[in-house]
């Protein structure tokens, strides 16, 4: 039986400018990108999140933070995909990407970019969540059991974490 979705967008770690040369898709994270992704991923972890699925942007700084996230839960590798088209995508094909997934996955995370991921959130979540910092996590509930269902507007803002939140 299918059941209502959660969808959980990450937006990458801090990520570095010091390596001159690097194209964008290649910049890695900084010190506290690194610090951080592990912090929130640990944070969501004792809450008792724990996606089916970890789709994250090729692109570095993107990549390495879900996969700290899918240390932090302990997801076998075969549930974190690298999906290309994540990076560069804008809202209308992050909603056709997410609308793509598997309907028997119910906790699903995507992990990409600004300012796609803070339209994103933004524009599916009634009450906005404002500007996402970097390693910012939207947790929604979906009120479907499709995926395809997105853009209609049954969002529930179930959680957003910051780092700054964590420090303390």
């Amino acid at each position: 039986m299918l059941g209502p979705k959660t969808l959980i967008i990450v937006r990458h770690a801090k990520s570095s400018w010091k390596q001159g040369g690097l194209t964008d898709h290649d910049r890695p994270l900084n010190a506290r990108g690194k610090r951080d992704a592990p912090r929130m991923a640990e944070r969501l972890a004792s809450r008792g999140v724990s996606p089916d699925l970890i789709v994250s942007s090729s692109a570095v700084r993107a990549l390495t933070t879900a996969r700290a996230f899918a240390a932090g839960f302990e997801l076998e590798p075969d549930r974190l995909v690298v999906e290309g088209a994540v990076y560069g995508a804008g809202y209308d094909g992050m909603l056709e990407l997410i609308g793509d997934t598997d309907d028997h996955l119910d906790c699903v995370m995507w992990v990409g970019h600004n300012p796609t991921f803070t339209y994103l959130a933004n524009a599916l979540v009634r009450e906005g969540v404002g500007h996402l910092p970097t390693c910012a996590v939207v947790t929604m509930r979906l009120a479907a059991e499709h995926w395809s269902d997105l853009g209609e507007g049954r969002i529930e803002l179930v959680a957003l974490d910051v780092p700054k939140e964590s420090d303390a």
